[in-house]
């Protein structure tokens, strides 16, 4: 769906959204639609700007979206930079709103703009190798941090998120879609995958959580979810947070990398960052490839349950090396 018709459908239901908001704005611009549909919102008097999410229906509970509002507020006070939330105008953090034009109703909510470009951002296609791991070891301290303050911290009692365990990554119903559905695979695609999938939970047994390797995550520690300002590195995005494993959080960050030729010194500069604040075994690190490639078969399912969004020829390069590393795995075990 282009930006066009995506902006027709929702901008009624976010300009209606705002009423209920401490915000005076006409003005609000399509940036993205993802897991939500996101937009920019400038305030008509004194020319703030805030981010407005509509979002997906059936994807987190009320009770969950205000779970990732008080994960936030303690990641702020752990030192870790997040959006600040506006409240509506009755103290809640969170409006459901009616959207006519495709049948749904959503929940919206409100947080400031933050200003900085995407960590992803901070290098093109001239970048030096030097540049790709001095970002990738901003990641790697930044996963540390936020997994050493959700091991020590007091999570309350009514706090409700998924949890990416063997049964949500890997599942009869994965939290992400049942990845082997995917309507573009073929019969052998499908029965490999299901073989993988078999594979890897027989290895997650073997794995079990504890509080040193399991526990809460952001789950999309993805360079383009990190904004930069000068000394100040913000995490955006916690619509995927939940419990999972440690290793699943850095194998997000690097899925994207796994086809490039320096795949093994920007993994090594996020491992070093890691490392840097938050002990890591050799067996963790050893697991890595496997969560890398759990992340590869779960991201078909996601994409499985959005055929709305526009991959860009991203599926495609990603279904094929999820598949080569499936085979080799198939292989390694004489299937």
């Amino acid at each position: 769906m282009n930006s066009d018709a995506v902006a027709a459908r929702f901008r009624p239901a976010a300009l209606e959204a705002l009423k209920v908001f401490p915000v005076n704005s006409t003005q609000v611009e399509l940036v993205s639609l993802s897991e939500n549909v996101t937009f920019r919102v400038t305030d008509n008097d004194i020319g703030a700007k805030y981010v407005l999410r509509l979002h997906r229906p059936g994807y987190q509970t009320l009770a969950g979206l205000n779970s990732e509002r008080v994960w936030t507020a303690a990641l702020a006070t752990a030192g870790i930079s997040t959006q600040i939330p506006v409240l509506t105008n009755t103290g809640q953090h969170f409006h459901r709103v009616d959207i006519p034009e495709v049948g749904e109703r959503r929940y919206v909510g409100m947080t400031q703009w933050v200003e900085g470009t995407m960590l992803s951002d901070q290098w093109g296609a001239g970048a030096s190798l030097e540049d790709r791991q001095r970002c990738f070891r901003q990641i790697g301290v930044l996963a540390a941090k936020i997994h050493n303050q959700s091991s020590q911290w007091a999570i309350p009692a009514d706090f409700e998120r998924c949890h990416y365990d063997i049964d949500g990554l890997l599942g009869e119903d994965p939290y992400w879609g049942r990845f082997w559905q995917h309507p573009s695979l073929t019969a052998n695609e499908q029965a490999l995958l299901l073989r993988t999938r078999g594979q890897i939970r027989e290895s997650l047994q073997a794995y079990p959580p504890t509080t040193a390797t399991y526990g809460l995550i952001h789950a999309d520690l993805d360079p383009h979810n990190i904004l930069v300002y000068e000394d100040r590195v913000t995490l955006i995005d916690f619509d995927d947070a939940g419990y999972g494993w440690h290793l699943y959080e850095l194998a997000a960050a690097l899925l994207s990398e796994i086809g490039e030729p320096d795949f093994p010194h920007v993994c090594e500069a996020l491992l070093a960052g890691y490392c840097e604040y938050r002990e890591l075994s050799k067996c963790d690190v050893a697991l890595l490839p496997m969560f890398i490639l759990i992340r590869g078969i779960v991201t078909i399912g996601w994409y499985g349950e959005r055929p709305e969004i526009d991959s860009e020829g991203y599926f495609d390069e990603l279904k094929a090396a999820v598949l080569t590393r499936c085979a080799a795995l198939n292989q390694h075990h004489g299937m």
